[in-house]
């Protein structure tokens, strides 16, 4: 699936550059300068993210034509255009410049779009500075004159618009209202692009409220809608908040996929303020997983860029967070350089929500440095804030209910004075929730002295309860570790080779076999029976107790269909292990039983001839013969079906008699070893990467195959985690 994404994004890519190639090749031809001066508004809008510099040459091409013709229409949007490049180059004073320019013009002939227009962009730049107040209110003026038109998409737009800026506010009940009707708005144009910010603009509200599955929901549609519609930026924003989501959920595999695309996309695009959110962000994965050089190296990305383009809030947070990932490296000397420059700037931060957590990260530096007094101040302070966004939240919600946005003209000197005295009024009840709030402050503060002392009084009795309450959990740690031993002791014993197999393969054969745990849910199984060898290769439900425990059961049931049914066809001995796997599972009469199964691949080899009788539920056997030194790889395909689970309790599983040459060899594997992630890219090693493998050793000696796919496996794997159980069998005709 992850592969057909990949595809499906460099397709979005490739499909603005044939758009932008296409309208250069129409510029090219154009005659008159009406349709080149269409044709470069539409240059500069299509390559505002992805080459801001190329729009910015487009848009000033096109302010040229403008002036030369003295059309104001058409000079008004080149300065607007011209603002664009700007804000995607994060030049955001010379971005607001423009717009101004442009909304002068655009007053002076009345043109109501163009002026809502300005307003718009005028104010997603102020939330761009942090300035959410300024952003929140042209926002509001661009809504108003778009109400009284008929175009939908722009009235969304400025819903969108409003409900990103109160996000950013922290102000996430109206965030979601014009969020949530922008959505309505949108109902009925299916195509329209504006659908997927409003997807992106819930989930963020519900990520901020830690409702992460539900915001991951509503990331995932706008991530798939921006597939389909060919959005690139889309995409770059689904991406890394797909993975953010994911990380809070603690699925980490997903996590790294989702952010490691974000940051190909976001370096692509060049558009720095995006850079630095995407790096801050993967920063923030590799430090959770407690890979501090690789966190280290994001921030330091997130660091440069925001000290390049002069974001005080997120460069705040980008050297607090370099300053967090030194100290828990170890070394205190940087991350106490870091601490001292993320506070020189840490007071200035305007949005509430980086504040909020630039002021947590100071606390756990400073309890990290062993400096308790600071740690609690700045607890405090976080408090604080948080204190001051609830109050902002309730404030303006109050506030939306009791005012509409189709204020008439008339009204607005009686809505002033108003205004006037509610601000008064707020002013009077601000100072007594202040006093009130000093008050209680220093009541809890009394109280917490108080809980202090009495903890200090009574930590001689606490240790003696906490040291014999670590002696109890000890204890049975240690049972619990003695019992999977045993368990492990056990299946060990169960997958013992008979000496009559070693005797008949020799040195022609290898079993590499990486359990995930100490017990596994992977398991091999040779049994002799009549001058006959089987060789089973299976992947039973989890891994861990639990897969052991399936294995055993595995094992159990495919040495009574041979000892006691006296079956040696690969087919005939799955189809009644799978009858009865769901006998046995079904007793329980639990839903997970009965979902309970395994795959396995089967072989039977008999002494006297080159044939190999083979079945397989699920896996499959890979045949590499070697023909005048050309090794090809022949897969013979299993039955698509498992043991047990939901397959029917009648499945037959399909007989093949592979012949097998002198030389040639034979390979039974689980999924655990393509399933691994590692690589530069966290990415799995997949099916493909084995099949090519897998010929490209096969000449070696069998001992010399395993150490090779042992050695890349751990160079795959690195420093991360094993994923699942490893099994991969080796046979080779001798």
């Amino acid at each position: 699936m992850k592969i057909l994404l990949f595809v499906l994004i460099t397709h979005s890519a490739t499909a603005q550059t044939k758009k932008a190639d296409s309208l250069l090749s129409e510029l090219n031809n154009a005659k008159y300068d009406s349709t080149r001066i269409k044709i470069l508004f539409k240059l500069s809008f299509e390559l505002r993210a992805a080459n801001s510099d190329q729009a910015l040459n487009y848009a000033r091409q096109a302010l040229s034509i403008a002036k030369e013709t003295n059309n104001k229409k058409d000079e008004a949007k080149a300065l607007n255009n011209i603002g664009l490049a700007f804000f995607y180059k994060s030049e955001y004073d010379r971005s607001i410049s423009y717009y101004n320019s442009s909304l002068t013009i655009a007053m002076a002939n009345s043109d109501s779009a163009a002026i809502s227009l300005a307003y718009n962009q005028i104010g997603n730049t102020y939330k761009s500075l942090d300035n959410f107040p300024r952003s929140i209110e042209y926002h509001k003026k661009a809504l108003a004159i778009r109400l009284g038109t008929t175009d939908t998409i722009s009235m969304a737009q400025s819903y969108l618009n409003l409900g990103n800026s109160y996000v950013k506010n922290s102000q996430y009940e109206l965030a979601l209202k014009n969020f949530l009707v922008a959505l309505d708005l949108l109902a009925f144009r299916p195509e329209a692009i504006e659908k997927s910010s409003s997807m992106n603009g819930i989930g963020n509200v519900y990520l901020y409220q830690k409702n992460y599955k539900k915001a991951l929901s509503y990331y995932i549609q706008g991530y798939n809608f921006s597939i389909r519609n060919d959005d690139p930026r889309g995409i770059n924003t689904f991406s890394m908040n797909v993975g953010n989501a994911y990380r809070f959920l603690k699925n980490y595999d997903s996590a790294s996929y989702y952010l490691h695309q974000a940051v190909d996309l976001t370096e692509k695009s060049k558009n720095k303020g995006k850079m630095g959110e995407v790096y801050i962000a993967i920063s923030s994965f590799y430090e959770e997983i407690g890979r501090y050089d690789k966190a280290i190296e994001f921030s330091k990305k997130a660091n440069d860029v925001y000290t390049e383009i002069g974001f005080t809030g997120p460069l705040a947070q980008a050297r607090l967070a370099l300053a967090q990932q030194f100290l828990k490296s170890g070394n205190k000397e940087t991350g106490a350089r870091y601490l001292k420059e993320g506070l020189a700037i840490a007071d200035s931060v305007k949005d509430k929500q980086i504040l909020l957590s630039v002021y947590q990260c100071i606390a756990q530096c400073y309890n990290l440095l062993g400096n308790n007094l600071s740690a609690f101040k700045y607890m405090e302070k976080t408090m604080a804030v948080q204190d001051s966004l609830y109050t902002t939240n309730s404030i303006e919600a109050i506030s939306q209910m009791q005012s509409t946005f189709d204020i008439k003209s008339k009204e607005n000197e009686i809505e002033l004075l108003n205004k006037e005295k509610q601000i008064s009024e707020f002013q009077i009840s601000r100072q007594k929730t202040i006093i009130s709030s000093l008050i209680g402050s220093a009541f809890l503060f009394t109280l917490l002295v108080f809980f202090i002392y009495r903890g200090y009084k009574k930590t001689k009795n606490a240790n003696l309860a906490l040291s014999h309450a670590y002696e109890q959990i000890n204890e049975k740690n240690k049972n619990i570790s003695d019992s999977i031993l045993y368990a492990k002791n056990i299946q060990n014993a169960l997958l013992k080779l008979p000496s009559s197999f070693e005797k008949l393969m020799k040195e022609n054969y290898f079993i590499l076999y990486k359990p995930k745990d100490v017990v596994s849910g992977d398991f091999y199984w040779i049994e002799e029976y009549n001058n006959m060898i089987l060789v089973a290769a299976a992947d039973c439900t989890g891994h861990g107790v639990p897969g052991s425990l399936m294995s055993m059961l595995g094992i159990e049931k495919l040495k009574q269909a041979v000892r006691e049914k006296g079956l040696t066809d690969p087919g005939d001995i799955l189809s009644f292990v799978n009858r009865s796997f769901k006998e046995t599972l079904s007793a329980s009469g639990t839903e997970t039983a009965l979902r309970d199964g395994m795959d396995i691949a089967l072989c039977c080899i008999e002494s006297a001839t080159d044939i190999i009788r083979f079945s397989g539920a699920n896996r499959p056997l890979w045949l590499i013969e070697d023909n005048d030194n050309q090794r090809t790889l022949k897969e013979i395909k299993p039955t698509k079906a498992a043991i047990g689970g939901f397959t029917d309790e009648k499945q037959v599983f399909e007989k093949h008699d592979v012949l097998v040459n002198k030389g040639s060899t034979v390979y039974l594997f689980t999924d655990g070893f393509s399933d691994q992630f590692g690589g530069d890219h966290n990415k799995k090693f997949n099916l493909k990467r084995l099949r090519e493998m897998i010929p490209s050793i096969s000449h070696l000696t069998m001992k010399e195959q395993k150490e090779a796919l042992e050695k890349a496996f751990n160079k795959w794997k690195g420093d991360y985690e094993q994923v699942d159980d490893v099994l991969i069998i080796g046979l080779r005709n001798g």
